[in-house]
């Protein structure tokens, strides 16, 4: 027994890495495997869901269909949608289904600890479809028809093939539509109908990277360098380079790890440091690679920088890097399974996520935090350009970026990012690129809209909220990103219980790890 969404549950446990694109092919193949076993035909149809399957089976076999389910699926600890929620299959839960157009399944999953991480929402839906002819002479077909989102003559109804629930493409198949195709589900291939293969409008089909800037503030080598640079040219403000700013706890790690486990979209991951690369990191990984910040600064004759304004300005320089991505620090997380709809329209248009806070009103000064002072100065470059004033903050999410924006942001503005760029520690001059910058001028210029993420923020200098906002998010799992985070020295005893939280909310070793 385990527990999800504060209530008790079967789960099966996970071993290894997970990724929740992996867990509903899993089982969605399980399936498919005993249907075939019994010689049931079946085909992929298209979902509406995400990370989710839908499995096509005829009317005509929900006999055999259901005694594949009491045979194999009930009282096994899967679990079935009801009105009131997904409860366990049981014989007297299948045959109140047995006239049901559509079953959905599914199982949660644990780790070596914590609750699941993974519910039955990620499994998958069997639909019984009907062939026109017994659709239209099926007593309800009336107040079927009427429920269908398709207008068809009758004379094409009857020569198709008519699904019991909406999905992305048709409920009707016409005979001239039903051209077979193959899709792959995980590792295998499955048959499905021409008509499901097409990419739609409504798809999101360009590739989306995550770039995240990353620095070991225990590295003595690092801290001397910087602490050299620090007696030449100290901060304005205490804030811009105290040990916290440069604290690494391997948040890094986990976030890999919700990465992994929620979204798996994400093409390459690019990890930006100052020579160093985590010790833990699995190097020779496909998807991931480690960039200098001399191969991305335009005038590397700036460097070093302990300024991640400076390095932030200079991302978008990245060798190979799609136009479509999102930037991370490491101390933000994935909480639950997310799409790249979250973050992008599928014309490539920005989904923002600003904040209820404001950065203030008022001149830069030195007694301004640097994230508002990097606000301001952006406010008033945008204001003199575009003649509107921005005023909010961003959430500390993954910003999602386009970059073709920060290509001509900085030959519109190149002396801004020059001088960004050149900045060796945070100062009132500078911008904040990605995470303001970006995303007002994208949102003036037509290539950004307010998006609708759901988000929470954990600031470790108050232990109480830490150990109440962990045990919440652990029991509900109900964010789809959330932030850790230090503005000031930590509570110690904060920082154990966060590493704990962590390694209970993201217990699987990912294959970022070594």
């Amino acid at each position: 027994m385990s527990t999800y969404q504060r209530e008790p549950v079967l789960a099966r446990r996970w071993s290894g890495p997970f990724d929740i694109e992996d867990l509903t092919a899993r089982q969605t193949n399980r399936f498919t495997d005993l249907l075939r076993d019994r010689g049931i035909d079946y085909f992929i149809s298209r979902s509406n869901g995400t990370y989710h399957h839908s499995v096509a089976v005829s009317e005509e076999d929900r006999p055999e269909v259901i005694s594949v389910l009491a045979s194999r699926y009930s009282l096994r600890g899967t679990y079935v949608r009801t009105p009131n929620g997904y409860r366990p299959l049981s014989p007297l839960r299948l045959r109140r289904l047995r006239r049901a157009p559509v079953i959905r399944l599914g199982e949660h999953v644990i780790g070596d600890r914590g609750p699941a991480v993974a519910g039955p929402a990620h499994g998958f839906t069997v639909e019984f479809w009907q062939e026109g002819e017994r659709f239209l002479e099926s007593p309800d077909h009336e107040e079927r028809l009427d429920r269908l989102k398709v207008v068809a003559p009758e004379h094409i109804l009857r020569e198709s093939l008519i699904a019991p629930q909406p999905n992305p493409v048709s409920e009707v198949i016409p005979g001239r539509a039903r051209e077979a195709a193959e899709v792959r589900v995980g590792d295998r291939t499955h048959p499905t109908l021409d008509a499901f293969t097409w990419e739609l409008a409504t798809d999101l089909a360009f590739p989306v990277d995550a770039v995240y800037t990353w620095v070991d503030g225990d590295d003595e080598a690092w801290r001397a360098k910087r602490d050299s640079y620090l007696g030449e040219s100290a901060p304005a403000n205490p804030h811009s380079a105290s040990d916290s700013r440069y604290t690494s706890r391997d948040e890094l790690l986990y976030s890999l790890r919700s990465l992994e486990m929620f979204a798996p979209f994400v093409r390459n991951v690019y990890i930006v440091t100052d020579g160093q690369t985590p010790p833990w990191l699995n190097t020779d990984h496909p998807r991931v690679r480690v960039v200098d910040h001399k191969e991305i600064f335009k005038d590397p004759s700036v460097l070093p920088v302990f300024n991640s304004h400076a390095i932030e300005s200079q991302l978008h320089h990245i060798e190979g890097l799609a136009e479509h991505y999102l930037y991370l620090n490491d101390d933000v997380f994935f909480g639950r399974p997310v799409s790249p709809s979250l973050f992008f329209h599928p014309n490539g248009i920005v989904k923002l996520n600003p904040s209820p806070y404001r950065f203030g009103l008022g001149e830069v000064s030195e007694e301004d935090q640097p994230v508002d002072a990097a606000a301001k100065r952006n406010s008033a470059l945008l204001e003199k350009h575009f003649g509107k004033v921005p005023m909010s903050k961003f959430k500390h999410t993954p910003i999602p970026q386009r970059r073709s924006v920060l290509r001509e942001l900085e030959e519109e503005f190149p002396e801004v990012f020059a001088r960004t760029a050149a900045s060796r520690f945070r100062h009132p001059d500078d911008h904040s690129v990605p995470s303001s910058l970006h995303n007002y001028y994208a949102l003036f210029t037509g290539r950004a809209v307010l998006g609708g993420l759901r988000y929470t923020y954990l600031n470790l200098a108050d232990l109480d909220a830490v150990r109440y906002r962990t045990r919440a998010l652990l029991s509900q799992r109900n964010f789809d990103t959330f932030c850790v985070n230090d503005t000031t020295e930590p509570d110690e005893e904060a920082e154990r219980h966060v590493d704990g939280f962590l390694g209970a909310y993201f217990p699987f070793r990912s294959s970022f790890e070594r």
